[in-house]
């Protein structure tokens, strides 16, 4: 039928049960099969194989490919598309032995769509160009969406209980809106040389990191991140601008580590260690409120923080500071056991913020402010206090004399 039909043509497939192993070459086609099935033939084929042609395929389920993947042309995989422009509607890929989807130099726009169950991703792109909206890729054994030297735009997609990543990217660009990632093995997004621009998005109960990203550059607009059990998000050598995300429920909240931070209006809580953690970092945190986390809000070492317009509260320590130099502007700090504890050669400088409500305001870390061991006893330290309130502390700084002649207000 497909190798008879002229270019352009309209097939339509009458329901049933298919076996054997489709290839489009060289054409222009559409192919309509409501209750249609296409299952493969033969060991180590794609059911689907669409090769150099443009190509619509709406309201097929395709299933069951059989073998190994060898190679890109002994690949047993639901659709192989290469060098093509493929549109996919209401289509359901379902049970293949490896990749549900696999792309090499294509387009694809995806709608409507279901890929479950695969034996490998649910969908791979290499070199490619994806748009996918209203898609589930859920419960593939590997990650649901493999990304390579690609751009992927996604709109309201579900991606859970996939056995790798929900999303695994490398050298990419991709574009999420109105997208949920949840329960997936190891991250919910893991990123390597990746832009990543995310909004609207929950990404929940991921079993290791919700999003850890290396060596990339993420936006993110009105995320919740949530209950994932490593971190929340953890980036290396990476850049993260974030406005309107809730990040809780994990371990830590925020780990950077030889990165850029610029945080607005976030809200971080209730992380069974720390709300941020930063080494070798540069942070910038604004009308944010970090809060209810087990040990410290926020915990700095060798690195630079301007906190803006925020609160620290109800935790073990409001700021951890550790060889670092880190500037509070209009903050409140309250409801601690430690408001701040300054840590090895730090600085603090306090402009316009108020320390109240906490067992000890500021401390330097030592066993007569509280701690069992003296940790960086003699480094040297710093306090600048303009324009601030240290009160209603148990202690307000300690041990006080040691501020005696180190700070004004």
């Amino acid at each position: 039928m497909i190798e008879e039909a002229p270019q352009g043509a309209h097939l339509i497939i009458k329901p049933g049960v298919y076996r054997e192993n489709i290839d489009i070459t060289d054409k222009n086609l559409t192919l309509i099969g409501y209750g249609v099935t296409l299952k493969s033939a033969k060991r180590n084929k794609p059911v689907l194989l669409i090769r150099n042609s443009e190509v619509r395929l709406r309201g097929l389920r395709i299933e069951n490919s059989t073998g190994q993947c060898y190679d890109i042309m002994s690949c047993a995989c639901g659709i192989l598309i290469l060098n093509s422009k493929v549109i996919v509607e209401e289509v359901t890929v379902r049970g293949n032995a490896n990749v549900g989807i696999l792309s090499v130099n294509s387009t694809i726009e995806i709608f409507n769509s279901i890929i479950t169950g695969n034996h490998g991703d649910g969908f791979e792109l290499q070199s490619s160009l994806l748009k996918m909206i209203n898609v589930t890729v859920n419960e593939n054994e590997w990650h649901g969406l493999s990304v390579f030297n690609s751009n992927l735009s996604a709109l309201n997609v579900l991606v859970m209980d996939n056995g790798g990543n929900g999303l695994s990217s490398r050298t990419s660009k991709v574009d999420v809106r109105n997208a949920t990632f949840s329960g997936n093995r190891y991250d919910g997004l893991g990123l390597i040389d990746t832009n990543l621009t995310i909004t609207e998005a929950l990404i929940v109960k991921n079993y290791e990191n919700g999003v850890f990203a290396l060596s990339s550059r993420l936006r993110m607009n009105n995320v919740r991140i949530i209950g994932n059990r490593i971190n929340g998000i953890a980036v290396l050598t990476s850049t993260l601008s974030s406005s309107k995300t809730y990040i809780g429920g994990s371990r830590v909240g925020i780990v950077s580590r030889n990165s850029g931070l610029k945080l607005n209006y976030a809200n971080i809580s209730l992380n069974s260690e720390h709300g941020v953690f930063a080494s070798k970092s540069i942070l910038e945190i604004s009308n944010s409120s970090i809060d209810f986390n087990e040990e410290n809000d926020i915990y700095i070492t060798r690195s630079s923080l301007r906190l803006i317009d925020s609160s620290l509260r109800n935790s073990k320590v409001g700021v951890r500071i550790e060889n670092s130099y880190p500037h509070l502007m209009r903050c409140l700090i309250g409801g601690n056991d430690y408001g701040v504890v300054l840590m090895g050669n730090s600085s603090l400088k306090l402009t316009a913020s108020r320390i109240t409500d906490n067992e000890y305001g500021i401390a330097i870390h030592l066993k007569r402010c509280g701690f069992l061991w003296d940790y960086f006893h003699g480094s040297r330290k710093g306090l600048t206090i303009v324009e601030s309130i240290i009160n209603d502390n148990k202690v307000n700084l300690c041990p006080e004399e040691y501020f005696v002649t180190s700070y004004k207000s």
